[in-house]
């Protein structure tokens, strides 16, 4: 079963827009994809929108959760 991911949606929030919302499969390949760029931990959490321990979390190994769009 192929996760449901909008790649446009998931380039978007790479790119610092927060109106996307994301599911979890999109958060997680939004995280896979900024880690393979090199960035850490703190600034993929910039770009995401969310706090440096999730993204500490997600390297452990947790599952993300969705990305709802900021107001």
């Amino acid at each position: 079963m192929t996760p449901d991911i909008d790649d446009v949606a998931v380039e978007r929030a790479i790119q610092g827009d927060r109106s996307v919302r994301l599911n979890r499969h999109e958060v997680a390949e939004a995280h896979r994809l900024l880690t393979d760029r090199g960035l850490g931990t703190r600034s993929i959490a910039a770009v995401l929108g969310v706090s440096d321990r999730a993204v500490l979390r997600w390297r452990a190994g947790a599952t993300p959760q969705s990305r709802k769009a900021a107001s």
